[in-house]
C-alpha cells in the first residue's frame, strides 16, 4: 500500500524541477470586471500523457510480482499547459525492498539511473509508479501521498505524478507446457536477476493465478508538497518511447536496458476524451451560440479561458501567448451581443486597451474566433510599431 523511499535520503539534486505552468484567464465583462479578472488564476483540465510502450513496461514489471508489491519512476517533461508527457519509466533498483503492502526503491540505483536520464536525454524526474495487486486499493494510501509530499519538499517539486496498478478479475492458467509468469518467492528484487520471470510450471502445479486485466490509475499533484492527489485520465501515445528505443542500443545502466511487455488490450485505464470542450469553471451555461463559438479557438486558448458573469455582462477571458489578456463582454439579455472588447498586456496596471472597433468588424454578432484573431493581429501590429520607434530613438 505505500511507495516509499528509504528514510534520510533525498533524490539527486541533478534533476530539473518542473515549472508549474498556471495560464491566467478570467471572463468579465465591463472596464471594471476585466481590471478585477486579472488577478484571477485558472487550472486547467488535468491528465496524463504515456508512450504506450511505457504503460506496457510497467504493468508487465508488476505482473509477474502478482502477491508483491514493486514500483518504480516515471520521468518526462511538462506540456505547454503544464501536463506531464511520461517518456521513460524506469523498473525496481537490485536492492529495492518488495513486499505484499510496501515497496522501497533502491536508491542508489535511482540516483544512478536519475543522473544518467538526465544527462543524456534531460528528463526530468515526474512521478512514480506503484502497484497494489489483488489489494483491492484503488486509490493512493496516506503512506503513497506522505512519500510524495516528502520528495517534493526536499526537492522542491512544483508538479509531479502517480501511477497505480491494480489487478482485475483474474483466470486460471492450466498447465499445458506454455510458457507463464510464475511469482517470486523472495521479496528482494534481487534474486529476480533483472530477467523476465518466466518459466515452466513445475511438475505438480496444476495452475497459477493471473490477473485477467490490470487496471491502471493516474493522479497528478497540482502542490506536490501540501496538496491532494487529483484522479485523471490518461491520454496514451501509440508507439516505442524514443527514450526507450535509444537506451535499448546503448546504455550503461544494465536494468535500464531489461524488456517488459503486457498486451495493451489487457490494459485498463480512464481515457482521455478528445471531444473539444471549454473548461469549466463557469457557475452558469454559457449561451450555446458562444459555447459553440468557444470551441472553435485554439485548444490552448480554450483550456486558458475563464468565464465570468458580474455586472449584467458575460466576459470571456481569453489568453493570449505573446503575453496579455483579451476580455469580450457579451450582454446578458436573449440575443447576447458583443459589448465590448478590451486588452491587458500587464496585470500589474490598470492600463487597458479597447479593441471593440477593430475586434468586432461584422456588428454585435460577430464570431468570437474572428474577435480574437483581429485582436491579436492588431496588438502584434501595435508591439511591431513601438519597437521600431524604440529602435529608431
Amino acid at each position: 500500500m505505500s511507495a516509499v523511499y528509504q528514510n534520510g535520503k533525498d533524490f539527486s539534486s541533478r534533476e530539473a524541477n518542473f515549472n508549474d505552468f498556471r495560464p491566467e484567464g478570467v471572463l468579465r465583462s465591463n472596464k471594471s470586471a476585466c481590471v478585477s479578472a486579472r488577478s484571477g488564476t485558472t487550472e486547467l483540465t488535468p491528465y496524463v500523457i504515456i508512450y504506450q510502450s511505457e504503460i506496457e513496461s510497467i504493468v508487465g514489471q508488476s505482473v509477474p510480482c502478482s502477491g508483491i508489491e514493486t514500483g518504480g519512476e516515471l520521468y518526462g517533461l511538462l506540456s505547454h499547459a503544464g501536463r506531464p508527457v511520461i517518456m521513460y519509466a524506469t523498473p525496481a533498483g537490485r536492492n529495492a525492498i518488495e513486499e505484499r503492502a510496501l515497496f522501497q526503491q533502491d536508491i542508489e540505483f535511482f540516483r544512478k539511473s536519475n543522473a544518467y536520464l538526465w544527462e543524456n536525454f534531460a528528463l526530468q524526474f515526474a512521478g512514480t509508479w506503484h502497484d497494489h495487486h489483488n489489494l483491492s486499493l484503488k486509490h493512493l494510501s496516506p503512506q503513497d501521498i506522505h512519500s510524495t509530499h516528502r520528495i517534493a519538499s526536499r526537492n522542491g517539486y512544483l508538479r509531479l505524478c502517480q501511477i497505480l496498478l491494480t489487478n482485475e478479475a483474474e483466470v486460471s492458467i492450466p498447465n499445458n507446457g506454455r510458457f507463464i509468469v510464475v511469482k517470486p518467492k523472495s521479496k528482494s528484487a534481487k534474486n529476480r536477476g533483472f530477467s523476465n520471470v518466466v518459466s515452466r510450471l513445475k511438475p505438480g502445479i496444476k495452475s497459477h493465478r493471473h490477473p485477467q486485466s490490470v487496471r491502471v490509475h493516474a493522479f497528478i499533484y497540482r502542490d506536490p508538497a501540501h496538496g491532494q492527489p487529483i484522479r485523471c485520465p490518461i491520454k496514451v501515445i501509440p508507439g516505442v518511447s524514443p527514450i526507450r528505443q535509444a537506451i535499448s542500443q546503448n546504455c550503461e545502466i544494465p536494468e535500464l536496458r531489461q524488456t517488459y511487455t503486457f498486451p495493451m488490450a489487457r490494459i485498463l485505464y480512464d481515457c482521455f476524451e478528445e471531444k473539444p470542450k471549454i473548461n469549466d469553471y463557469c457557475d452558469q451555461k454559457l449561451p450555446k451560440r458562444i459555447y459553440k463559438q468557444c470551441l472553435q479557438l485554439p485548444e490552448k486558448v480554450r483550456d486558458g479561458a475563464r468565464v465570468t458573469f458580474r455586472d449584467g455582462f458575460l466576459v470571456i477571458s481569453l489568453p493570449i501567448s505573446s503575453g496579455g489578456m483579451m476580455f469580450v463582454a457579451y450582454g446578458l439579455k436573449k440575443r447576447h451581443r458583443v459589448r465590448a472588447v478590451y486588452f491587458s498586456k500587464d496585470k500589474a496596471t490598470d492600463e487597458l486597451i479597447n479593441l471593440t472597433d477593430v475586434a468586432v468588424c461584422y456588428g454585435p454578432y460577430t464570431n468570437l474566433e474572428t474577435i480574437f484573431n483581429r485582436g491579436i493581429r492588431f496588438v502584434c501590429a501595435t508591439d511591431c510599431i513601438r519597437h521600431q520607434s524604440y529602435q529608431k530613438t
